[in-house]
């Protein structure tokens, strides 16, 4: 006997996304257990009732994350990575280059905005990873000693 279905009058769209995002969904889908579509059923849902267009049919399972927190927190951890990355390629260019050298300062100050992002970003993150931490940490002194 078949299941019964989960969608009174499904309809199936196409969803442009970018890649990352995809291999994201895929492995929140292997973590839990859901399909793909499920999950993103249920954050559009959580989407439409945020922004008042649907009301809250059933309350959240307490203590867990909905798919929207998760993607979130993996979305944010992707753009840190890429700060970090970008910090890390300005700090090679600082070190080879003298004060006297035009772009020493701009270097610099794009180099502390980055980090000054970076830092606010780690504190969106539930659990940041600690090797993260300490590379900004260690990439935070470096700007430090040069301001001072």
């Amino acid at each position: 006997m078949p299941r019964p279905p989960k969608l009174a009058y499904p309809r199936v769209i196409p969803i442009v996304m970018e890649q990352d995002m995809i291999e994201i969904l895929k492995n929140l889908s292997d973590k839990t257990g859901k399909s793909i579509s499920e999950i993103v059923r249920i954050a559009v849902e959580e989407y439409l009732i945020r922004e008042g267009y649907l009301k809250l049919k059933k309350n959240p399972v307490a203590g867990g994350e909905s798919p929207i927190q998760v993607l979130e927190e993996r979305l944010n951890l992707l753009e840190l990575h890429q700060l970090i990355a970008d910090a890390k390629a300005v700090y090679s260019r600082i070190i080879n280059r003298t004060k006297k050298d035009l772009y020493y300062f701009d270097d610099i100050s794009t180099l502390n905005n980055i980090l000054q992002k970076a830092w606010r970003k780690i504190k969106t993150l539930r659990h940041p990873p600690e090797k993260l931490i300490k590379d900004l940490s260690e990439i935070t002194g470096y700007v430090i000693e040069k301001i001072k």
